[in-house]
């Protein structure tokens, strides 16, 4: 081989390689935007798109607080919280708790957000949050 196919092949593995990158991270932030609409964070599942601010998503799919975003940031805490807040993520999505776990190994992590985001749960629906009707007062009898 000549040295000019060398020359030729370098920059199209690069190419390559940023298209295959750019494609998974298209893949991992749909099928999130998806998740976050069936958990009921409609409004902002967009964030799914943008790097951190999809942290704060995954606590509010989760129904988890904000902090709870910085302790992913934590060595070995954040392994755990990660699949605390996947589980929860899961049965909010109307799935079963496996699937949250299935997250966090490889390859079955492709099956699960496809599973996750693009099918129907088993029927778990998620708690919606809503305030609580007010209290009606009764008349009472004087007597």
């Amino acid at each position: 081989m000549n040295n000019g196919t060398y020359e030729m092949a370098s920059p199209m593995i690069g190419l390559f390689t940023w298209l295959f990158m750019i494609g998974l991270y298209l893949f991992f932030a749909y099928t999130q935007y998806r998740i976050a609409q069936k958990c009921g964070v409609k409004d902002n599942a967009w964030w799914s798109f943008i790097p951190i601010m999809n942290l704060v998503l995954w606590c509010q799919m989760a129904r988890k607080p904000l902090w709870w975003t910085v302790l992913l940031f934590v060595p070995i805490v954040g392994l755990v919280v990660g699949i605390l807040m996947s589980v929860e993520v899961a049965k909010n999505a109307g799935h079963p708790a496996f699937w949250g776990i299935a997250l966090i190994i490889p390859f079955l992590n492709f099956v699960a957000l496809i599973v996750m985001a693009f099918t129907e749960g088993s029927g778990h629906k998620p708690v919606q949050h809503t305030q609580p009707a007010p209290q009606q007062r009764t008349p009472q009898s004087v007597g």
